[in-house]
């Protein structure tokens, strides 16, 4: 699990990964720059890298990968000042509001920036309720 927040100009999220119930990483990189955008994923840790490596290759309509957890995967992609939501269909669509969340802590992400917090103390807030998330964060500059 994972929480994943942008405040519409910062994308931050943390560096846990778990599997069956247990934290497997608490430096997992979920975070990546690539050409003049920034991702940042959630979900199965392997689909998350298949889709870094489809984002690298220029995000072609003919070769997208095949997921293990297709409804699983979830990734925010950042390019200037708009962002954009991609799911386990890997069809993108621009995210209309000013800051957006997701992952396990999105709930508490997305409250903690309504109040005015920054995309990393966002997920740093969330990391105190959700076993998910913990407080090593990765931001984009």
């Amino acid at each position: 699990m994972t929480t994943i927040a942008w405040d519409g100009k910062t994308l931050a999220v943390d560096s846990r990964t778990t599997g069956s119930n247990i934290i497997r990483s608490e430096r997992t990189q979920k975070l990546w720059k690539i050409a003049d955008f920034w991702i940042a994923c959630s979900g199965d840790y392997q689909d998350v890298l298949l889709a870094v490596e489809w984002f690298r290759n220029g995000m072609p309509d003919t070769d997208k990968p095949k997921l293990n957890d297709p409804g699983g995967l979830v990734v925010i992609k950042k390019r200037g000042r708009k962002a954009f939501r991609y799911e386990g269909n890997l069809v993108g669509w621009d995210v209309a509001a000013s800051f957006a969340a997701a992952g396990s802590g999105f709930e508490i992400a997305l409250g903690a920036m309504a109040m005015g917090a920054t995309a990393e103390e966002a997920v740093k807030v969330a990391a105190r309720f959700d076993p998910g998330t913990n407080k090593r964060v990765q931001a984009s500059k």
